[in-house]
């Protein structure tokens, strides 16, 4: 990790307010860290690192073997100071989300076939506090890379629908009564027939493909569904492999 002496100081500095139980003096040595690393272009991961031990007084390592309160307050402690030096949200939940599953990289979780443990998690994380909008997703590859992709939302052409049709994915159903062809569009969140509105006619929600689940699309009804979308990088998720149920 590429230091200067101003932040070494800070990391240290933060440590010894913590001693002290000084939360002020802790918020203003890391407001300062924050600004030495962002000035410079340190390394902000290995930097909330630092200070995250300097703040609990004890390492990775043995967060990890004590587990519970102890590795919850260094994981939190790791997300507050990634804020701090300006991290995106991607890489602030990544980093907690590998912290929490017990691994020091992308690669090393990639080569224990872990990744999509540690992606799904990141996105709790993320979500659960609304540091990304919930139809937003993180992906991580192996290959290290972090983004931050909008979720899928299709459009359905149904043929020959004989009256009642049911289409959905992991539990999110919408149902439209209606005899013959028609467009449930999942984005702008319409189903219509030409330029007749079928909403009156629609219940359930309109469902979106997200990049960390199985996306298993399944139908109920007579009819033909043809799914169209414009895909967002969307990983494991390849129409080949649903399940479309009955139809």
């Amino acid at each position: 990790m590429q230091s200067t002496g101003n932040s070494y100081w800070q990391t240290e500095l933060i440590g010894l307010s913590a001693l002290d139980g000084n939360t002020e003096k802790v918020q203003s040595h890391l407001s300062k860290l924050g600004e030495s690393i962002r000035r410079v272009g340190l390394d902000m991961d290995g930097y909330a690192q630092a200070a995250a031990k300097a703040m609990n007084g004890i390492d990775l390592e043995t967060a990890w073997n004590q587990g519970g309160e102890a590795l919850d307050n260094f994981a939190n402690d790791y997300v507050r100071s990634m804020k701090e030096f300006g991290a995106s949200a991607e890489e602030t939940y990544t980093g907690a989300a590998l912290i929490r599953q017990g691994f020091h990289s992308i690669a090393e979780a990639a080569a224990k076939g872990e990744l999509d443990n540690v992606t799904a998690q990141a996105n709790e994380l993320a979500h659960k506090i609304d540091a990304i909008p919930a139809d937003k997703h993180i992906v991580i590859n192996a290959s290290g890379d972090i983004s931050i992709i909008e979720d899928v939302k299709p459009v359905i052409t149904v043929t020959g629908s004989t009256g009642i049709f049911t289409i959905g994915n992991n539990g999110v159903n919408i149902t439209v009564k209606h005899q013959g062809n028609f467009i449930i569009d999942c984005k702008k969140e319409i189903v219509y027939n030409g330029n007749t509105s079928l909403m009156k006619d629609t219940a359930g929600a309109f469902f979106e493909l997200a990049p960390d689940t199985d996306n298993t699309i399944t139908i109920i009804g007579t009819g033909t569904a043809q799914i169209n979308y414009i895909p967002q990088f969307l990983y494991d998720a390849t129409l080949d492999n649903m399940d479309w149920g009955d139809k």
